[in-house]
């Protein structure tokens, strides 16, 4: 059983009654602050301050401090980076069907799977310069299918700092 995630407005007084937020598809999550309740004429409803940066902060919430992925946890974080059950299969060279188990809990996550998501929204959450950086050695070190070749490394000294030479 994983224990509750408390998230609030950096500034603010929690109130006094926190709110379980399940609209994130997660069991544990609990707002301390950054919400109202309003009575609407369709009753009692619920305003959530900066939904897209709450999302953030438990996905960051996630990646750092889980021990293990949950199924709604790693559905979560899949939804996060705004990919497709298959999309994601073809990032962690699974099939679509295996992350649709993981997500139902039909199938305990492995590890590789775990840490792999990690990095890619880690990869997804970073600018867009840095992406590219990160994408290419990923990239390099996860093509196992060429041989292996010793190839010469050449760098030139710019006034912007090392890089390598064409």
């Amino acid at each position: 059983m994983s224990e509750a995630i408390g998230f609030g407005i950096k500034g603010r007084e929690p109130c006094a009654d926190p709110l379980h937020y399940t609209a994130s598809g997660l069991d544990d999550v609990y707002l301390l602050n950054g919400f109202t309740i309003e009575e609407t004429d369709y009753g009692r409803g619920t305003v959530i301050e900066c939904v897209d940066a709450l999302h953030t902060a438990i996905a960051r919430h996630l990646v750092i401090h889980r021990k293990r992925l949950s199924a709604k946890e790693f559905r979560f974080l899949r939804r996060q980076i705004d990919m497709t059950q298959a999309e994601l299969a073809g990032r962690l060279g699974l099939d679509a069907q295996t992350v649709a188990r993981y997500e139902k809990g039909e199938t305990a996550i492995s590890g590789p799977a775990d840490l792999a998501l990690r990095f890619v929204y880690i990869l997804w959450a970073l600018p867009s310069g840095e992406q590219a950086l990160v994408a290419e050695a990923l990239k390099s070190l996860l093509d196992t299918d060429e041989p292996a070749e010793t190839v010469p490394a050449r760098f030139v000294a710019t006034e912007a700092g090392w890089r390598e030479a064409a």
